[in-house]
């Protein structure tokens, strides 16, 4: 390529993964794979943590464009069936960080992309039983849910998610209820309940009627 990377054939790809234990790389595979996971992933932390900062944000956003095959690449690898559980757990938690989160939702595009990543990550957490990690993630598809402008107009369906959210965090220990996750749930929840509410004043004497939807 003109930057002086390598791109690799989806087919090629496609083919060494498929046939690893023939061409007898399996485990040359499995640990090139682990590396370029965590490699990729963590650099998205870095970069969602700059992006938070006045002087990095653009930089943040320009470095995330360049690498976004490879970042979605490595959570395609965590998230997909035949992952180890740990792997898949890696995936789930990075994308839930809350640097990370407000990161993807913001600069993902298209918007659909960033969606079924989270898609993805309740579907894991859900079969995985796992009720943090699921509280999580309905945390962050409903908060990308709210960077859209049609759900900001009393979407129920987005409401429900931070209502799952909250009571299955509420069903968890107590030193796991007291996270910076957990407060964005509350706040984005009070933020549905009030845009579920159409105010109707009517003028009788010194009093208003309001009339909730």
């Amino acid at each position: 390529m003109n930057n002086g990377m390598v791109a690799l054939h989806p087919l090629v790809r496609d083919y060494c993964r498929a046939d690893r234990k023939l061409l007898k790389m399996e485990a040359v595979g499995e640990e090139a794979e682990y590396k370029f996971n965590h490699h990729y992933l963590e650099l998205l932390r870095r970069l969602s943590e700059n992006f938070i900062s006045k002087d990095a944000a653009l930089d943040a956003i320009f470095a995330f464009r360049n690498e976004k095959v490879n970042i979605m690449e490595a959570f395609k690898n965590c998230l997909q069936g035949k992952s180890r559980e740990e792997e898949k757990g890696f995936g789930v938690d990075v994308a839930n960080s809350t640097e990370v989160m407000d990161f993807l939702a913001k600069v993902l595009s298209p918007p659909a992309e960033c969606t079924k990543l989270y898609e993805k990550c309740c579907d894991i957490a859900r079969d995985s039983g796992d009720q943090k990690r699921l509280a999580d993630s309905l945390n962050s598809l409903g908060f990308r849910r709210l960077c859209d402008v049609a759900h900001r107009r009393g979407d129920r369906g987005t409401l429900e998610m931070f209502q799952q959210a909250h009571d299955l965090r509420m069903t968890l220990p107590e030193e796991q209820q007291k996270c910076e996750t957990h407060a964005n749930t509350i706040c984005k929840l009070g933020l549905c309940y009030s845009l579920q509410v159409t105010r109707c004043c009517y003028s009788k004497g010194s009093k208003l009627i309001f009339s909730a939807k």
